[in-house]
């Protein structure tokens, strides 16, 4: 079963996600996070992200992730991607809304979202579904639990 703190974090990031793909038709990544106070805030970055390639946003992200992480300033982490996936039971790759989610007690997944745009900024979604990941944010914390 997925933790409340993600479904949290899903409810937070999908529809931005969504409003941004229907007025601009892309987005760049972004993220959010959970507060040891429970509190849901918006993670984003400074200055103009159009000379980074995805997987460089992607990493910053992971890094201030684990920094804040690491210094016990939140508990649960969302970082929202434009990526192509394959769809279990689909040959081909589609359009996804990916969410790679974790938790500070060692779950981690990814959430995929699938869409196809259609005329005049209609984008229809598929059902969301998720496939368990290794950690890349509560890293240092899940090796300390091994021990």
């Amino acid at each position: 079963m997925i933790n409340p703190d993600l479904n949290k974090l899903l409810s937070a990031v999908i529809p931005i996600a969504q409003a941004m793909l229907k007025d601009l038709g892309a987005f760049i990544p972004f993220g959010a996070f959970i507060t040891r106070d429970g509190e849901v805030q918006l993670a984003g970055g400074e200055g103009d992200p159009s000379h980074f390639e995805t997987e460089e946003i992607v990493e910053m992200y992971l890094e201030a992730f684990r920094q804040e992480a690491g210094d016990g300033n939140f508990t649960s982490t969302a970082l929202c991607v434009d990526v192509r996936v394959q769809v279990p039971g689909k040959l081909e790759k589609t359009d996804a809304i990916q969410i790679m989610l974790e938790y500070s007690g060692g779950e981690a997944l990814n959430a995929f979202m699938p869409y196809e745009k259609h005329e005049q900024s209609d984008i229809r979604y598929a059902p969301l579904f998720a496939t368990p990941s290794d950690p890349r944010v509560f890293i240092k914390l899940a090796s300390d639990e091994d021990q």
